[in-house]
């Protein structure tokens, strides 16, 4: 999965200070103030706190909402508390106050944050409005391109990639069969049901050249190993939404073998690798994957008791 730093840049203090901002927002400017010392003094739980007290006011304006949920979206990031931030966020970028300089930023941190709540689409939306609305930089394109690739919208996937590499190239790049962008339109084109010989010509098309470096394709396995974990579960928890367990039974072996290359098989995975044993009477394999599972899950996860029920059962 990409590696990023959420990096939320407001102006709020600069918004406050402005004599329009005043008029609109009286509860806000004479409330806030604490707010913003313990943002500068670094106690983000302190800023929560006080923004629950001020959000319980009656008649705050619709200015005061704003500035409210800017605040606690900056203070819930830096918290790394992301759903928080990420519902705070979504209510103030649609707010008729956001600045128009701003919303472009604001809609590049959106994204950020629902890629790592897992939430590719909205990921993927809100890096594409982003981008629309002039924001730039190569992490964006890449985003919107690999969050589609996540839930498996191959034709998305495949587009958002020619796009990146158009820009790496207007950046005076040549993209490799090494690139992320070339290995994601690879591999797209794959699952769309491309042959070897189509899809490395697709990827020298996108690259203007008759020579990417490419070799020719014969798997789409080409993402870097934690993207093929984060595909893995993906297809691991539908699979077994969908009740076939055969089928998550074989996407959970291909995990396992990434764990040769560093990839650590989470709790969740391994008490969905002993359900699915369990219903195609694997039972041995169910039992271990319990037992590994109960090795390293918490006793708050919402399949802790479950997994201790499951395996009282089993022996």
């Amino acid at each position: 999965m990409l590696k990023m730093t959420i990096n939320v840049g407001l102006t709020l203090l600069t918004l406050l200070a402005s004599s329009s901002a005043a008029a609109q927002a009286p509860k806000a400017n004479k409330a806030l103030g604490p707010v913003q010392a313990e943002m500068k003094n670094g106690n983000y739980q302190g800023a929560m706190i006080l923004l629950d007290q001020i959000e319980g006011q009656p008649d705050l304006s619709a200015y005061d909402k704003f500035v409210i949920a800017e605040f606690r979206g900056a203070a819930a990031a830096k918290l790394k508390d992301y759903p928080v931030a990420a519902k705070a966020f979504a209510s103030s970028v649609e707010s008729e106050y956001m600045p128009a300089t701003d919303r472009p930023a604001r809609l590049r941190v959106l994204a950020q944050l629902n890629y790592q709540l897992k939430n590719f689409d909205q990921a993927a939306s809100y890096a594409n409005k982003a981008i629309t609305e002039g924001e730039k930089g190569d992490e964006l394109y890449l985003l919107a391109a690999q969050a589609y690739y996540l839930t498996q919208r191959w034709p998305e996937t495949a587009a958002a990639a020619e796009r990146l590499i158009a820009l790496q190239r207007g950046q005076g790049k040549t993209p490799t069969s090494k690139d992320t962008s070339m290995q994601l339109l690879g591999s797209a084109c794959l699952h769309m049901g491309g042959d070897s010989k189509s899809c490395s010509r697709r990827m020298e098309l996108a690259v203007g050249s008759s020579d990417t470096g490419a070799p020719a394709l014969q798997t789409a396995d080409t993402l870097p190993v934690s993207a093929q974990a984060d595909v893995l579960k993906v297809k691991i928890i539908k699979a077994f939404e969908a009740q076939r367990p055969g089928d998550a039974l074989a996407a959970i072996e291909k995990y396992h073998a990434l764990e040769l290359q560093g990839v650590k098989m989470p709790p969740v995975l391994l008490y969905y690798e002993a359900r699915a044993a369990k219903e195609v009477g694997k039972t041995t394999r169910a039992k271990d994957a319990l037992a590994q599972y109960l090795k390293i899950a918490s006793a708050s996860d919402p399949h802790y008791q479950d997994a201790v029920t499951m395996l009282a059962s089993l022996n």
